[in-house]
């Protein structure tokens, strides 16, 4: 599940581009649907200034993770490459890169 703040910009182009390659079944969800975030183990706070992956297993990434394992989730020709943005040190450089693009 990818949960985003409709108000932040990039998350919510980010969430309509996941909305198009996720898999039918992985939900995309605004922060304002989400009934229980407590469940989730995420408090409000945490959703207005990140974009957020639960995983099924609960595990929860958030930033450049989130989107890094959102597009591992699409199961395209470059999830390999997405998943390689999880393992540090490349997860360390998508982190700045994140920053430098959310502070543009």
């Amino acid at each position: 599940m990818l949960i985003f703040n409709p108000d932040r910009s990039s998350d919510a182009r980010f969430a309509a581009i996941a909305e198009r390659l996720l898999p039918m079944g992985i939900p995309v969800v605004p922060l304002t649907s989400v009934p229980d975030l407590a469940a989730l183990g995420l408090l409000p706070s945490d959703v207005e200034s990140h974009l957020w992956w639960i995983a099924i297993d609960g595990h929860r990434s958030r930033d450049h993770l989130a989107v890094a394992r959102a597009l591992v989730a699409a199961r395209q020709w470059w999830s390999p490459i997405a998943w390689l943005m999880t393992i540090p040190p490349v997860s360390w450089l998508t982190r700045v890169v994140d920053r430098l693009l959310a502070h543009r």
